[in-house]
């Protein structure tokens, strides 16, 4: 709680629930939507949609971690007989962002997605956040969590998904200093990693390498993959100094792979890295003639390490 409040938001909402929510399914239903306070309600939220969290089920020790953890709610949707009809796990993020997770219903036609989405944007508003399509949500009280990824319900990247969307129209011809202040515009906000991994993705930025250096702002919580597409972004564009950075901060991540062991050698021994390259290989597979060059270049001739270092 002392760490949102840090963040400037307010955890009284999320803690006591902004009340109980009224209002007509797609249906033409009466159905009222909360947040849940009762912890054994909580234990039956598997059972009310026969999922993995059913008790006996295989996740079923997810649901001890949804009831005890404080960043963890679930919000219920009730019909006027006070019949769970709707279900979906909502989380603050370690950023402070309001993650939901997959909405359930019986109902085909009540449309719970659309309700619980309205529902996430008032809660999230009264908490002084926002919605996103994801962000990491630590465990608190518990010792372990079935993480049933994350859901877009409030569709906060339909700008980048829609082709006729005006920001993505606008990409083959925007000038680049004017990316980030676009982006905050669209995201209503600083932009969340996975925005700005979905932002790399698209074939208006590979078109446009220049546009990358004005996202390396944007790397705090982006994975190592996303970075990598950063980092060749930017050597393409011909930002030498933006990419020794990423290259330089990709070095000191532990989870490579076998093509960014490789890419990431090359780049580390041509900017006269190579003591970096020996480090790297330690924990990531790195080609065995890279390793060698570095050794070379570093005039300690070895035996090159034979388990991780592929050629």
């Amino acid at each position: 709680m002392d760490r949102l409040r840090r963040l400037g938001l307010r955890p009284e909402p999320w803690l006591d629930g902004i009340g109980t929510l009224v209002r007509l399914g797609a249906d033409g239903r009466v159905v009222a939507l909360s947040l849940e306070d009762d912890p054994l309600e909580i234990f039956r939220m598997g059972a009310h949609f026969e999922t993995c969290l059913t008790p006996g089920d295989i996740n079923y020790f997810s649901v001890v971690s949804n009831a005890a953890d404080v960043n963890k709610r679930v919000l219920y949707a009730r019909d006027l007989e006070g019949r769970v009809v709707g279900r979906c796990l909502l989380a603050l993020g370690s950023a402070g962002g309001l993650v939901s997770h997959q909405p359930y219903s019986h109902e085909a036609g009540l449309g719970f997605d659309v309700l619980a989405a309205a529902f996430v944007r008032t809660l999230a508003t009264a908490i002084g956040t926002r919605a996103v399509a994801s962000e990491s949500v630590p465990l608190l009280a518990s010792n372990d969590w079935y993480d049933d990824e994350p859901v877009d319900l409030c569709e906060t990247r339909v700008f980048l998904r829609d082709e006729t969307s005006p920001f993505r129209l606008s990409l083959p011809t925007l000038d680049p200093r004017d990316l980030p202040a676009r982006l905050r515009e669209e995201s209503e906000g600083e932009p969340s990693p996975d925005i700005v991994s979905d932002l790399l993705g698209l074939a208006e930025v590979h078109a446009r390498p220049e546009l990358a250096l004005c996202l390396v702002q944007f790397t705090r919580g982006l994975t190592p993959q996303a970075r990598l597409v950063l980092a060749l972004l930017t050597r393409r564009a011909g930002f030498p100094q933006a990419t020794e950075a990423l290259v330089r901060s990709l070095a000191r991540r532990t989870q490579i792979g076998e093509f960014q062991g490789r890419w990431l050698g090359e780049e580390l021994l041509e900017r006269g890295h190579p003591g970096a390259v020996l480090r790297l290989s330690k924990r990531s597979p790195v080609p065995v003639h890279l390793v060698e060059a570095a050794r070379q270049a570093l005039r300690r001739p070895a035996k090159a390490p034979r388990s991780k270092n592929l050629s």
